[in-house]
């Protein structure tokens, strides 16, 4: 069902009579990133055209008028991309290739086919319908958090193993401090005895 228009709106006018002389819409469904290929399907074999040109259409929102934004040309086989337009080719005669194509490539394309002097123009219209792009889910890094937990650990590890060293001298210098304070203290009993003995005999002398 065609919009309603009043005979003022001029480009709504326009767009109503071409789009009803152009071919029928066709719809096609593609995943984000393909390369899409649309068909232009105006083109009739023996048929000769001044130029064609690939255009994106977009109806403004209360429907009443039609945008036709230029994506490329081709004048006698020489090929001229408007400018600004998205990138494309024209690839197996006039159909066009979308590379790496995005939720934004969405919408109604139309192949319009310029004819000489005495014959009619054409044009074929289809709708392109490009899925939403799926990131994947990223999985957490075990080996990365494994290794962020040991070098969390590792100093720790290090400190009680330098405490533990400290303890270890600190215990063998106090045992040898002991024997040295206990040798002394023999050879200090020792000599005491020693001195009495001697005493002794000098008294039993006299």
């Amino acid at each position: 069902m065609f919009p309603i228009c009043y005979l003022h709106r001029l480009s709504c006018l326009f767009g109503i009579v071409t789009l009803g002389s152009s071919e029928s819409v066709n719809s096609i469904n593609a995943e984000c990133g393909q390369n899409i290929t649309l068909p232009c399907n105006a083109t009739r074999d023996g048929e000769i055209y001044r130029y064609v040109i690939w255009y994106k259409i977009q109806w403004s929102q209360d429907m009443l008028n039609i945008t036709r934004t230029g994506i490329i040309m081709k004048v006698n086989n020489v090929v001229k991309p408007f400018s600004g337009a998205r990138v494309a080719m024209f690839v197996n005669g006039e159909g066009l290739l979308l590379q790496s194509i995005r939720p934004e490539d969405s919408g109604t394309y139309e192949c319009h086919l310029s004819a000489y002097v005495g014959s009619s123009n054409k044009d074929s219209n289809l709708t392109l319908n490009v899925s939403e792009c799926v990131i994947p889910a990223t999985t957490p890094d075990v080996v990365t958090v494994t290794g962020v937990m040991s070098t969390s650990i590792n100093p720790y590890m290090d400190q009680v193993v330098e405490v533990s060293m400290v303890l270890i001298v600190s215990g063998f210098s106090a045992v040898a401090v002991v024997k040295v304070v206990l040798s002394i203290l023999s050879v200090g009993v020792l000599l005491m005895v020693r001195k009495r003995e001697e005493n002794r005999r000098l008294k039993f002398w006299k």
